[in-house]
């Protein structure tokens, strides 16, 4: 066989780190390097650490907008006899954007169960942050509010102190599983959709209000 007659080595290299090495080598009666050459084979290596690099940093901020969504959204749904909940979050989207999007299920010191399923116009941080505070504020309210239309109008006023709440929907529910009362009111979101044992199908078309933090008087 043909023996290395000559060899190139470059780090892999960016920010000050070396990920590996590119390592080019001549064989037999081929051409030695020249200067040309040399610089070719440390460019790769530079560019070659870039990439590397940018797709650490990629996978470093797809796993913080992962960790964010999920602080946004219940760890966990209530349990008890009467109801049985499940939900399922599908981004609409692959990307790192975070916030808007987002729901909500907890019992009362009433007793009754109460969801809630919430859209923020945007994404990204500010997003993610108002998601956070119309949610924790929805559930303060609850507790004081005498229902769907009390609390939407309560959490629109505390909407206006919040940055990035401007036109956000809600479809907000309460049930009461001892009497099956079934109380709902929608800010702007589309109405939820009740399906019957038998397969029948009805849209929640009433109570009816225009998105938070509008021109107009939503009540």
């Amino acid at each position: 066989g043909h023996g290395m007659t000559a060899a190139i080595l470059s780090p892999i290299t960016t920010a000050g780190a070396v990920y590996g090495l590119v390592n080019i080598v001549a064989l037999g009666r081929e051409r030695a390097f020249d200067e040309d050459d040399v610089q070719l084979v440390f460019d790769v290596g530079r560019r070659a650490g870039q990439a590397v690099r940018n797709a650490q940093l990629y996978e470093r901020q797809r796993e913080i907008a992962t960790s964010l969504q999920a602080s946004l959204l219940p760890d966990s749904l209530p349990i008890r006899s009467g109801y049985d909940l499940a939900a399922r979050y599908v981004p609409g989207e692959i990307g790192l954007d975070v916030g808007g999007d987002w729901y909500d299920a907890f019992t009362g010191a009433d007793d009754r169960l109460h969801v809630a399923v919430g859209d923020i116009v945007g994404g990204g941080l500010e997003a993610a942050s108002a998601t956070g505070q119309l949610r924790s504020g929805l559930r303060a309210l609850s507790a004081r509010c005498a229902g769907p239309a009390d609390l939407l109008a309560e959490l629109d006023s505390f909407a206006t102190g919040v940055r990035g709440a401007e036109v956000a929907t809600i479809a907000y529910v309460e049930l009461d599983p001892e009497t099956g009362e079934f109380r709902y009111g929608c800010a702007g979101h589309p109405p939820p959709l009740i399906v019957g044992v038998d397969g029948s199908r009805r849209f929640l078309d009433e109570g009816r209000s225009t998105p938070l933090v509008t021109i107009a008087d939503p009540w």
